[in-house]
């Protein structure tokens, strides 16, 4: 009878320890992410797209560990990509993707900070628990953005409260 699992070679085969693309980042690249992270194989044999963008998050951000390499390198990629105007003139947005440990909360958290100081001062925040939102207000809080609000969507009633929020962020569980 085959065994359900993997071997370890066979582990191997499929993924790979990622590692940020120092080649492709022309930015300075914080603290070595604290918790191991994998890719596929497959994927892992794609060239990451050439970086241009220079971030504007303050270097003692990136000093302090607040935000790891592998975090920095997310938000780099998509400040790039909303850099590109569409042809409605809205800016390209980004999905982050990534699994469980990897700190999806505090690379958004820097994506937002990283537009506020560019004065793009509007975001909506999707997630699944109104508890998340605290989990958002500690984020933005451990980078230095603690200026910046944060709204629940779920606590506008009718809604017309939006207006007068429109230099901070909504978070919204639907």
């Amino acid at each position: 009878m085959a065994s359900a699992s993997l071997s370890s070679v066979q582990r191997l085969r499929l993924y790979r320890q990622y590692s940020v693309c120092v080649s492709a980042l022309a930015v300075k690249l914080g603290i070595k992410h604290p918790d191991p992270v994998v890719e596929t194989s497959s994927l892992s044999s794609i060239l990451p797209p050439d970086v241009w963008y220079k971030l504007s998050i303050p270097e003692e951000v990136m000093d302090t560990g607040a935000l790891s390499a592998l975090q920095l390198e997310a938000i780099v990629y998509a400040s790039q990509k909303h850099e590109t105007l569409l042809p409605s003139g809205q800016r390209a947005g980004f999905l982050i993707g990534d699994g469980a440990g990897v700190g999806k909360g505090r690379t958004l958290a820097g994506v937002i900070q990283e537009n506020y100081l560019l004065g793009r001062k509007r975001a909506l925040w999707l997630s699944v628990s109104n508890d998340l939102k605290y989990d958002a207000e500690r984020d933005l809080s451990d980078i230095g953005a603690s200026k910046i609000k944060v709204h629940a969507l779920n606590k506008a009633g009718d809604g017309s409260f939006c207006i007068n929020i429109v230099l901070h962020f909504l978070f919204n569980t639907r």
